[in-house]
Parts: C-alpha cells; structure tokens; sequence
C-alpha cells in the first residue's frame, strides 16, 4: 500500500509494520536545550522541597504539628509530585507523530515530546501552537479508527496558516501540526489516495477509543 505519489519530503520517513501496514512518520518538534535548562531548575527547587518535606513531616510524626502544618505538608507534596511529574516528562526522549494505514482502518499516534509554555497559543509567536478548545481535539494516545468512519481528509486555511484534519465521531483532529505545508500537502494526498484506493469491506473492524 506504499505511496505511488512523489517521494515523500525529506523529514517524513516510510516503512512497513510487522503486520504489513504502510506507515508514515515525522519528528514532532524539537523541543531542544531548554528541557534540561527547565529540569535542572526543577531538580535545584526539589532539593529545597525535599528538605522542607523532611523537616515538617518529621514534626507531624512527632505529633507536634498543628491542623494548618498538616493542611501546608500536603500542598507541599502535592506540589513535589507536580514538579517531579514534569521533570520525568522532560527528560523523556521524543516520539515521532504517525499514521499508519491498513486496509480498512488507519491508527493515528500523536507521538510525544516536551512542549514549553512559549509554544501554547496565545504565548509568543511560534508556528506550533495548541488549538484553541473546541478547534480541534488534543489527542495524546494513538487511536484506531475504521476507514468507514472517515468522510475525507480536509486540507484547508484556518487563519494564517495551513491545516490537515479529519473528523471521527464528535472528535476534530488535526495531523502533522508542525509539518511544512510542502510536506502537509504530500501527507494529504497520500492519506486521501489511501481513503478512495478501495471500497470499504462489509465488516469494518471496529475502532477503539485508544489503542493499547
């Protein structure tokens, strides 16, 4: 089920699953240095809750704390488990976004990297931003979806910049966000070719909400 259409862009690699499916993947961006510059601070602010954590928890133990110490030492650790949660998160290497495509059913793989606060809508002016609620949907595990499902591929403006999308249910999800649109248009037209390529089976598989 390889593309018969150009050779894919540059960044975009090709290749087929174990299960035969062609799949399509591309970097998400790179979020570069400064992950490790937002950990170190992080891990620098821990050392500093850790002891703060120690010595009021040791009061608590003693039963030497009063109501407000104990209400403080649980927003305390709750705020070390934020902090450690997003530290884990940074250092955590990049997966690349993906479609891959079968016969009657694509999965869609977000992929998965670290994006700085600069990088949201509405902070700065970077190209990749995230959708305004209720402009498309936020999708964080790979999902299934039966070919039956999907109307079309919709490659269209929304403001100043370019968009491929498809719908599934009350879902709108957006592919390939930070994709040129050389590169956007390419993974258009092969995920349209794919859609029309052959009629739809009489027994679609049915598509999960996340896959496993």
């Amino acid at each position: 089920m390889k593309s018969q259409l150009l050779e894919p862009p540059t960044r975009i690699t090709e290749n087929i699953d174990l299960s035969g499916n062609y799949r399509i993947s591309w970097p998400r961006p790179d979020p570069g240095p400064q992950r490790y510059l937002v950990a170190a601070f992080f891990c620098f602010w821990l050392c500093g809750w850790a002891f703060g954590w120690v010595s009021v928890g040791s009061q608590v133990v003693l039963g030497q704390a009063s109501f407000g110490i104990v209400c403080w030492l649980a927003a305390w650790t709750a705020g070390g488990g934020v902090a450690i949660w997003q530290v884990w998160r940074m250092v955590q290497p990049s997966l690349p976004e993906a479609i891959t495509l079968a016969l009657d059913y694509l999965i869609y793989d977000p992929g998965r990297s670290w994006t700085p606060p600069s990088n949201y809508r509405g902070w700065g002016n970077t190209p990749i931003r995230r959708p305004w609620p209720g402009e498309t949907d936020e999708i964080k595990e790979p999902i299934v979806v039966a070919k039956s499902r999907i109307k079309g591929f919709v490659l269209e403006r929304v403001g100043e910049r370019q968009r491929l999308r498809f719908d599934w249910g009350m879902l709108r999800i957006e592919v390939g966000a930070n994709l040129t649109e050389p590169e956007r248009e390419w993974l258009h037209g092969v995920v349209e070719n794919w859609l029309h390529a052959k009629a739809k089976t009489n027994l679609d598989p049915i598509d999960s909400d996340f896959l496993m």
